[in-house]
């Protein structure tokens, strides 16, 4: 097992094995990203998959995990701040041609 990347009192990142399961000669073992936060007054944490550990005939394989869920999530983000600056953009650029018309219609 890797050690916690910043270990510490208030933050450490580590790489955590779960309970193995064996079945038909092949041991089977999940790894998740922990990320704890500690305050004074609680914590959270927060786990993510990436990987497992599959033990058969004295050979070790990790096979990582693609997290599409994570993926999904990041796309929409990036898709909603596009939406945002565009129509933030768009506003001001009729806000802006609105008062430029009103300033010619008037001189």
């Amino acid at each position: 097992m890797r050690k916690p990347r910043r270990p510490g009192r208030w933050v450490s990142n580590e790489t955590m094995a779960g309970d193995p399961v064996t079945a038909s000669g092949v041991t089977v073992t999940p790894l998740a990203r922990t990320l704890i936060v500690r305050t004074p007054i609680g914590g959270v944490v927060w786990s993510r998959p990436v990987a497992v550990r599959v033990e058969r005939d004295g050979e070790v394989r990790r096979i990582r995990i693609v997290d599409v869920t994570r993926a999904v999530q990041v796309g929409l983000l990036v898709s909603s701040l596009a939406v945002i600056v565009a129509v933030a953009a768009m506003t001001k650029g009729v806000k802006d041609g609105g008062r430029d018309h009103e300033h010619q219609r008037n001189h």
